[in-house]
């Protein structure tokens, strides 16, 4: 919610406020690689193993027909950082 909040009150020139002083931080993804991770995986479709193991996972094989994939970032980036590059963002004077 910061984040929406705050990129808002950046394009109206407005004072920031913060719900948690700025201190939170989340991952962020930029959509374009997400699309093209969905593309990707769209076209690779899961190989069912009869041999399939709980306990001996293998990351391309599933004992059903769908997967589960993390395709977000898994780096933190505190909520300070992402204002000051939105901030600094051609056309954006704070």
């Amino acid at each position: 919610m910061d984040t929406m909040i705050s990129t808002k009150a950046i394009l109206r020139k407005e004072k920031n406020q913060f719900f948690t002083h700025g201190e939170i931080s989340r991952n962020f993804t930029y959509i374009n690689d997400i699309k093209e991770i969905i593309i990707n995986l769209i076209s690779k479709p899961v190989t069912l193993n009869n041999k399939f193991h709980k306990n001996y996972l293998n990351l391309s094989t599933s004992c059903l027909s769908q997967r589960i994939f993390n395709i977000g970032n898994q780096k933190l980036t505190k909520l300070l950082d992402f204002i000051k590059l939105i901030e600094h963002e051609p056309g954006i004077n704070p």
